[in-house]
């Protein structure tokens, strides 16, 4: 019998431990504390406040919410981490990522939008694009006329 939508809250003890096992399939919500490690095929929403390992050849779509990101396998989707993400080759990221810290090592493929700056903080003033401002034709001209 195979689950199709089940929300799960883990709290591990001690070291990380293999959640989700190669060749593995989970359709759902992840909650945990601590450390977790996914090696098989997760979709879904994960929300954990502590690290998240995502082992080569593991596939995650959904959404993810960490404190620390190591990923060396295919992450699909918004990922947003408080502290630190790592992308370990041969990892692939293809979607939207938000974090302080993001290193991608040689070899690894991104492919997205990355936001970088304490999540809680807002862009300071000066690093905020000013509108850019059009000038018609017509308006060119008159301002010519004016400095003449």
């Amino acid at each position: 019998m195979f689950l199709k939508h089940v929300s799960m809250r883990l709290k591990p003890r001690g070291h990380a431990f293999s959640f989700l096992q190669q060749g593995a399939e989970f359709t759902g919500r992840l909650s945990f504390d601590g450390m977790v490690r996914i090696d098989g095929s997760f979709e879904g929403e994960i929300t954990g406040s502590g690290t998240l390992i995502v082992g080569v050849g593991a596939r995650v779509r959904g959404t993810v919410q960490c404190k620390n990101l190591i990923a060396s396998g295919l992450i699909t989707g918004e990922v947003e981490v408080q502290n630190r993400a790592e992308l370990r080759a041969p990892a692939r990221l293809i979607g939207k990522i938000r974090t302080p810290i993001f290193i991608i090592e040689e070899g690894v493929i991104f492919d997205g939008t990355c936001a970088m700056g304490e999540l809680e903080q807002e862009r300071p003033e000066e690093l905020k694009e000013e509108p850019v401002r059009t000038i018609s034709l017509a308006e060119k001209r008159m301002e010519r006329t004016k400095e003449v």
